[in-house]
C-alpha cells in the first residue's frame, strides 16, 4: 500500500499541466478496490459527457513494427510499463502518459469511447466514484491484456517472440 500511496504523490507532482492533460473533467488519483491506482471523479458528472480526448501532448501513437523494435531496445521493466499505460485500437498502439492510464476495467463500465478520439459518460457519475472503462469493448481484441502471458514472464526474449505473434 505504501508503494501505491507513494506513486500518487508523485504522479501529482508530475509535470503535465491541465492544458497538456486531455482529461476534460474534474479528476484524482486514488486506491482502487480493484486494482492498483484508480482515477475517481473529483466532480459530479452527467450522462453523455465528454471526459477524455485524444491528443498527441499526452498519447504517442506507434505502429506494431514501431513498437516492437522499441521493446527489442529496453528493458523488461519498461516493456511492461508501455503494455500497461498503452491500448491498441484500430491496428495501432496507443500509448497514454495522463492519468486516464490509471482508469480500470470493470464490466459494467461508466464510461466509454464514442469513437477512436473521444470518451463519455455512459451514466451519471457521482463525484468520488472509479471511472471504468469495460477493455473488452474498448480496444482491439489483440490488446496486450488479452494475453497474460506478457506479465507471466521476464524473460524479453519470450516476451518479444509473444508480441511478434500478437501484433505482426
Amino acid at each position: 500500500m505504501f508503494f501505491y500511496l507513494s506513486l500518487i504523490n508523485n504522479i501529482r507532482r508530475s509535470p503535465i499541466k491541465d492544458g497538456y492533460s486531455l482529461l476534460l473533467v474534474k479528476t484524482e488519483l486514488s486506491l482502487s478496490s480493484v486494482h492498483g491506482i484508480g482515477l475517481f471523479a473529483n466532480e459530479d458528472i452527467p450522462a453523455g459527457k465528454e471526459i477524455w480526448r485524444f491528443h498527441r501532448r499526452t498519447c504517442e501513437v506507434f505502429s506494431f513494427k514501431d513498437f516492437v523494435a522499441l521493446c527489442e531496445e529496453i528493458p523488461v521493466v519498461t516493456i511492461r510499463n508501455f503494455m500497461n499505460y498503452s491500448y491498441i485500437k484500430n491496428n495501432q498502439i496507443v500509448y497514454i502518459s495522463d492519468n486516464t492510464r490509471f482508469m480500470n476495467h470493470d464490466l459494467n463500465p461508466n464510461v466509454t469511447f464514442v469513437d477512436d478520439l473521444h470518451e463519455v459518460a455512459i451514466r451519471d457519475i457521482r463525484k468520488g466514484e472509479e471511472l471504468f472503462e469495460n477493455y473488452l469493448l474498448s480496444y482491439d481484441k489483440n490488446d496486450f491484456f488479452c494475453e497474460p502471458l506478457l506479465f507471466e514472464t521476464d524473460d524479453k526474449e519470450e516476451i518479444l517472440k509473444i508480441l511478434r505473434s500478437l501484433l505482426c
